[in-house]
């Protein structure tokens, strides 16, 4: 081989080592933030239910479906009693759910966002009777340039109210 032809050989031996780690590094990038995404919709779905269902941490059903009547503070923050009259509280406080319980000793971290993402929670009023509420959880991960997301919304209907 003469001196020409090793460079071009070496030339496109550079390039294809170069196509190679540059599709590596985008398809595990696209694997990471599939995996991300997978995971935040698991912790937005454990969320969900457990601020409609029930604290596992307390007996029978202590989540928002068993209230009474609730007390919206602001958009990230929800007060209710439930049929035990017992006043219960989720509140988000940066990247984290807080819940408060009777039954707590102290507020209690149900939830933290992994690192670089951020959590949104929203209790929305529907209508003006008090007895509908939207929940709806967003959380957004960045993963290299790329982001990952999980979210939900739902309405509940507070059936316990006394009229």
């Amino acid at each position: 081989m003469t001196l020409f032809e090793v460079l071009i050989t070496s030339g496109i031996l550079v390039f294809m080592i170069a196509a190679f780690i540059g599709s590596y590094t985008t398809v595990k990038q696209l694997v990471d933030t599939s995996i991300a995404a997978h995971n935040l919709q698991r912790d937005v779905n454990f969320l969900m239910r457990r601020i409609i269902v029930a604290d596992p941490l307390e007996n029978g059903f202590t989540g928002l479906r068993s209230a009474r009547s609730y007390t919206r503070n602001s958009a990230t923050d929800l007060q209710y009693t439930d049929m035990n009259g017992a006043v219960r509280r989720y509140a988000q406080n940066g990247n984290t759910i807080r819940f408060t319980s009777p039954n707590l000793v102290n507020t209690q971290t149900i939830y933290t966002a992994p690192p670089n993402s951020v959590l949104a929670i929203a209790f929305t009023p529907i209508g003006t009777d008090g007895e509908t509420l939207r929940i709806t959880i967003n959380i957004t991960q960045a993963i290299g340039r790329l982001n990952a997301r999980g979210n939900a919304s739902t309405i509940v209907n507070l059936r316990n109210i006394p009229k």
